[in-house]
Order: C-alpha cells, then sequence, then structure tokens
C-alpha cells in the first residue's frame, strides 16, 4: 500500500522549472524557432550567393565574347584556314633523316600559323620552333624569308654542343 501511494506521488508530481505545455504550443514555439532560423539563413547567406551568381554569369559573359570573337574571325577571314605550326613541327622528324643524309635540309615555316587554332605570333613561333630543333638535334645555318614564309636552312649540331 505504501509502494503503490508512493509511486502514485511521484507520478503526479511535477519537477521544478517544467511547465506542462500542451502539445500544440509546444509545436507553435517550434515552428517560431525554426523559421527564425531559416530567416537567419537566407538573410546571411544571401549576398554570397549574389556574389557568386554574378561571378559565374561574368565568366560565362567573357567566355560567350570569345566563342564569338573566334566564330566572327573565321567568317571574316578567308576559307582557307591557316597552317598549323604543330605540323611544321611533326615535319621536323622529316628534316632530321633529310639532313643526316644530305647534310642538311630545309623546314619551311609559313608566313601565318596558327597555335591550337588561334594565330600565333612570331615570338611563339620562334620559340617553338628553335625548341624543337634542338631537341632534334638540329641547328639552324641560315635563314631566308620570302613571301611565303620562311626558310630555315638546317643541319645536325656538333657533337660538342
Amino acid at each position: 500500500m505504501f509502494v503503490t501511494l508512493f509511486i502514485q506521488r511521484l507520478h503526479n508530481q511535477r519537477f521544478v522549472g517544467t511547465a506542462h505545455h500542451p502539445p500544440a504550443l509546444l509545436g507553435q514555439v517550434q515552428g517560431e524557432t525554426l523559421g527564425r532560423a531559416l530567416l537567419i539563413a537566407v538573410v546571411l547567406i544571401t549576398p554570397y550567393v549574389i556574389y557568386k551568381m554574378r561571378q559565374v554569369r561574368a565568366v560565362r559573359r567573357a567566355h560567350d565574347a570569345a566563342v564569338a570573337a573566334d566564330a566572327a574571325a573565321l567568317k571574316a577571314g578567308d576559307l582557307t584556314p591557316l597552317p598549323a605550326l604543330e605540323d611544321v613541327i611533326r615535319d621536323i622528324s622529316y628534316v632530321v633523316t633529310e639532313a643526316k643524309a644530305n647534310g642538311g635540309a630545309i623546314l619551311v615555316i609559313p608566313a601565318q600559323v596558327t597555335v591550337s587554332h588561334r594565330e600565333a605570333s612570331d615570338q611563339i613561333v620562334d620559340l617553338l620552333v628553335n625548341d624543337a630543333l634542338r631537341r632534334s638535334g638540329l641547328v639552324i645555318a641560315g635563314q631566308e624569308v620570302t613571301p611565303e614564309g620562311r626558310l630555315l636552312h638546317c643541319v645536325l649540331a656538333s657533337p660538342e654542343a
């Protein structure tokens, strides 16, 4: 009997600092807290989202402008595409073979060439061709400039070089 009475009192007793809230009020408090947290998150994140969107749009505009400029250059230019420097450098292996057989060979570099489908400057062309010749064991003995391009007379590099 004493134990039953003690359990009933313990069950009915409320702990200090806790109030009995109906479930509807508890749901309302949690909903308000969730709403405030969402509002704070939106206010904090919105400036960064706007910044990133502008950044992405700027990159897209720059890319679209570059693509449009390339397309306009192709339309404005003549119908025959410019020769690629990659093809000229690929021909160096034939120049090496001919230089070994004949003591020298001529490499023809067109007046205007492209690198990766874009017109290359003379400095870039010279740098790439000289590097390819050096790696192939050739040196330039002479050069002649013609309207069609440059003719490089190449010979094998000396072994002590």
